[in-house]
């Protein structure tokens, strides 16, 4: 008689992040992003950002900003599944993070994809992305007396956050409900990205069904 007992993990709904490298020559783009004014009136919890909060809709990104919309396309229709045909980007932000500075955890408001990109030579600090908290309404038991991520173990099932280190030209694309931070920088030289927000272009949804959204008809 055997005592060998079956056993299958399964691991259901699971985050995507959606990483592309960047096959375009992004070398004025980056001269006008490092020229771009900044605001460093939250720096203490966010770094830098650019004043212009739609840098991405200037001369100098227009061949980027097309190829990002068709990687949220992308992203947004064959890997989450919306039933959208145009995504476009709407607000869009150089973010500096100098040595010891950081950003503390958040996630984007009034979005569904969010991205970050990254030019920079070298090793760039990581991107944090946190485990979504549970139910207020279910039971909480304190399992651990720290927060675990792949690197003290390699059972995703435990992690409370899952670090990401960017390559140079690199296009990192998460659902926008996804909380994420940056550590405090440990590098020598500023940590520079791309940030931005994206939603469906034109409408979407269902109008039999009642769930259309038409921004023409708002």
């Amino acid at each position: 008689m055997s005592t060998q007992t079956n056993i299958n993990v399964i691991g259901i709904f699971p985050t995507p992040l959606f990483i592309a490298s960047c096959p375009l020559d992004v070398t004025e783009m980056v001269k006008f992003f490092d020229s771009s004014d900044v605001d460093d009136t939250a720096k203490e919890d966010y770094g830098l950002r650019s004043i212009d909060t739609y840098i991405i809709n200037s001369l100098q990104c227009r061949d980027f900003k097309s190829w990002v919309e068709q990687m949220g396309q992308e992203f947004a229709s064959r890997v989450l599944g919306h039933d959208v045909t145009e995504m476009g980007v709407t607000q869009s932000w150089v973010s500096i993070k100098e040595p010891n500075q950081r950003h503390t955890t958040h996630i984007h408001p009034n979005s569904i994809i969010s991205g970050v990109f990254y030019w920079e030579d070298g090793i760039v600090d990581p991107i944090a992305f946190h485990k979504p908290t549970i139910h207020s309404y279910a039971p909480v038991f304190k399992v651990a007396t720290r927060e675990l991520d792949q690197s003290d173990n390699d059972n995703p099932y435990c992690w409370n956050k899952y670090f990401y280190t960017p390559a140079k030209n690199e296009l990192v694309l998460f659902p926008s409900q996804l909380s994420h931070s940056v550590g405090v920088v440990l590098s020598k030289a500023p940590r520079k990205s791309l940030a931005f927000n994206m939603m469906p272009r034109g409408k979407f949804g269902d109008p039999f069904s009642l769930y259309e959204l038409d921004y023409s008809k708002i």
